[in-house]
């Protein structure tokens, strides 16, 4: 659920704006949802109009959309979404974990937090393995994800590359979390991948394998986008599958947070 805003220093207009819009970030607020002013006011426990300002700034955002006779929704996720995101997190990831796996051997901190992530990683494997019940997957599956990429985001010291890597994964957030927000099957079958996934980068990041970090990246991303892919219910379409081709071609290889969460981010306005 969106929690409700508790007020402090900043306006109640960019409280708004965070806490719905990390609800969409996480999916926790899917893909053409439709959303009301009143019911978020509600829900957040403000009046309709910090709601209706921060709405205004997350259509500026791209994530909300207004229409006549529609109303107010969540921007959809099609597949060119899918197919732009991954083409350059494909042109960019493999590069960043490279830079990271030089690094791990020579930074212990670095190093230490990868041995943590691995054993986290290693746990919830044995458990989808084991089909251990009680325990949320899919959650600690994300969390994993989010980690290793502020893992390898903390390891880049290119400034540049540091700050393009910070807006895409900001970016992707919400196509990376699809699969696992969406899925109506078997959660364990997807889990139980992408959780090998990420240990075979978290093994090669330990061991310094610069190239079998990015490769292993490669791989996962790819994997990735397939999956996405499919949870748009796709997988069978035509579009779909050129959608697949065109990518391989042109790269040539869960409600909101506590708002208070959101300062680290910075002000967006």
């Amino acid at each position: 659920m969106i929690k409700r805003i508790v007020t402090d220093d900043r306006t109640l207009s960019r409280q708004a704006y965070h806490a719905i819009r990390e609800a969409i970030l996480s999916n926790d607020l899917l893909p053409n949802t439709a959303i009301s002013i009143n019911d978020l006011s509600r829900r957040l426990g403000v009046s309709p109009t910090p709601v209706r300002e921060a709405i205004k700034w997350l259509e500026a955002d791209g994530l909300v959309t207004s229409e006549a006779y529609r109303g107010i929704r969540i921007a959809a996720v099609s597949s060119d979404d899918v197919r732009d995101t991954y083409e350059v997190r494909l042109a960019m990831e493999p590069l960043v974990a490279r830079t990271a796996a030089e690094r791990a051997l020579c930074d212990r901190l670095l190093l230490r937090d990868l041995g943590t992530l691995k054993e986290k990683a290693s746990r919830l494997l044995s458990a989808v393995k084991r089909k251990e019940q009680g325990l949320a997957w899919a959650a600690i599956c994300k969390e994993v994800d989010l980690e290793l990429n502020e893992i390898l985001l903390r390891a880049t010291r290119n400034a540049l590359l540091r700050g393009i890597f910070m807006r895409v994964s900001d970016h992707s957030r919400r196509i990376r979390t699809f699969v696992e927000a969406t899925c109506d099957s078997d959660i364990s079958a997807v889990v139980l991948e992408m959780t090998e996934e990420h240990l075979d980068i978290i093994k090669a990041l330990c061991e310094g394998d610069g190239n079998g970090a990015a490769r292993n990246v490669r791989a996962h991303l790819r994997s990735a986008r397939r999956r996405t892919l499919e949870s748009l219910g796709r997988s069978g379409d035509e579009t779909h599958l050129r959608a697949l081709t065109e990518c391989d071609n042109r790269t040539g290889t869960v409600v909101a947070e506590n708002v208070q969460g959101a300062e680290g981010m910075g002000d967006r306005r």
